[in-house]
């Protein structure tokens, strides 16, 4: 059986960026961003000219049937060049030197009546780019593993560490992948300022095999239209899903089980305006979802059920508009799985193969001086004692 969603247009609102993470938990995918922004030159930054990667490291600190807590630690190397007497030179005097006062700067005259050009030291010739400064993007294949020696560095490039701790929930069914590096982001935000960030991301992965229509109840197609609002994407990096409060009804006349569940889908992306963070995740309020199961003659109560999606595709139309496409399958199970009844049956008792000493009857205190009406005790000795009384006479 085959069920079509009606196009949908749904708005997506960017989230603010948090430090130093922050995490998106969907279903079998969590997506997690590592933030480090610091003061770190005393000299103007020039150029940053690469990054490494000194260790990468997770385990596994709570872990249940369908939840496991993540932590770990990155630790990277960057490498930046600090400008020279020359480079200072050039400078404008009046450049500011700090980056909140190049920012001040700028927003100061989006908002004037005269449309004046505020000249500064870094400002860009198209303010939709956002800045001048520097950047450095890199996917996670193309993160250099060994970082380097600064015993042959000149006294111009430094480099700087930078350790970060992280941790996230993953639920969900199915075999956890390791923890990947998707992306890295590295800017200059202010003249002595680096901005440093680490996409990481989480996956569950299901058995292939059960994700197909023979096997699988129903199939669900969704067209949709998300539309970001306030940014610009310049790549989609992911789209996971979020379901929960599931509701059953059974229809006896249509002979099939209602299921409603809240859905929301969640967008990761890549920002096009530089100048500060660039990985987003954005999320609108979500709707429900409505799926009717057929073939079910008799009343019927789902013990689990289980839904796969198989993304079509996604693709950006603009600036903010994303056409999706997807389809999603439910696994319907009426009975407990077989670990589960093992789980729940008493194990078997076995035989003793030494006999069973019982311990001594302890008597009570007195009981055997204790007569019974219903058992009288028979006596053989009996003694008879005769009191006489005798009147006296009166003198």
């Amino acid at each position: 059986m085959k069920e079509k969603e009606q196009d949908a247009k749904w708005e997506l609102h960017p989230e603010k960026s948090g430090y130093p993470w922050q995490t998106l938990e969907a279903d079998r995918e969590s997506w997690i961003v590592v933030r480090w922004q610091e003061r770190i030159a005393s000299q103007p930054i020039a150029e940053i000219a690469g990054v490494s990667l000194k260790d990468f490291s997770w385990k596994i600190g709570v872990a249940s049937e369908e939840k496991h807590l993540y932590q770990g630690e990155i630790s990277l190397q960057v490498i930046y060049q600090v400008m020279g007497t020359e480079q200072k030179k050039a400078l404008s005097k009046d450049a500011p030197k700090e980056a909140w006062q190049e920012e001040h700067l700028f927003n100061k005259g989006l908002f004037t009546e005269k449309k004046e050009e505020i000249k500064t030291g870094f400002a860009g010739k198209n303010l939709e780019k956002g800045t001048e400064f520097p950047a450095l993007l890199l996917d996670g294949a193309e993160l250099k593993r060994e970082p380097e020696s600064s015993e042959n560095l000149s006294e111009e490039i430094k480099t700087c560490a930078v350790s970060l701790p992280w941790q996230c929930w993953l639920k969900g069914k199915g075999a956890n992948q390791p923890p990947s590096i998707i992306k890295i982001h590295v800017g200059q935000v202010g003249l002595y300022t680096l901005l440093v960030e680490v996409l990481i991301k989480l996956e569950k992965v299901q058995n292939v095999d059960e994700c197909n229509e023979e096997k699988l109840n129903n199939v669900l197609e969704e067209d949709m239209i998300f539309v970001v609002k306030g940014d610009s994407i310049s790549e989609i990096l992911g789209m996971p899903e979020e379901r929960a409060f599931w509701r059953y009804s059974y229809d006896a006349r249509l002979k099939s089980v209602l299921l409603k569940t809240w859905k929301r889908i969640n967008l990761v992306y890549l920002s096009s305006l530089s100048g500060g963070e660039r990985f987003m995740f954005a999320s609108g309020a979500g709707a429900e979802e409505t799926v009717q199961l057929k073939g079910y003659p008799n009343s019927f109560y789902p013990i689990e059920i289980q839904p796969f999606r198989e993304l079509l595709k996604y693709s950006l139309i603009g600036q903010n508009k994303i056409c999706y496409q997807a389809k999603s399958f439910y696994r319907v199970s009426a009975e407990l799985l077989q670990e589960e009844k093992e789980e729940r049956l008493l194990p078997p008792i076995e035989p003793m193969s030494e006999p069973i000493v019982l311990p001594f009857r302890r008597s009570k205190p007195g009981e055997k001086w204790l007569k019974r009406e219903e058992h009288p005790t028979k006596t053989t000795n009996r003694s008879i004692m005769t009191i006489k009384l005798e009147e006296l006479s009166q003198k």
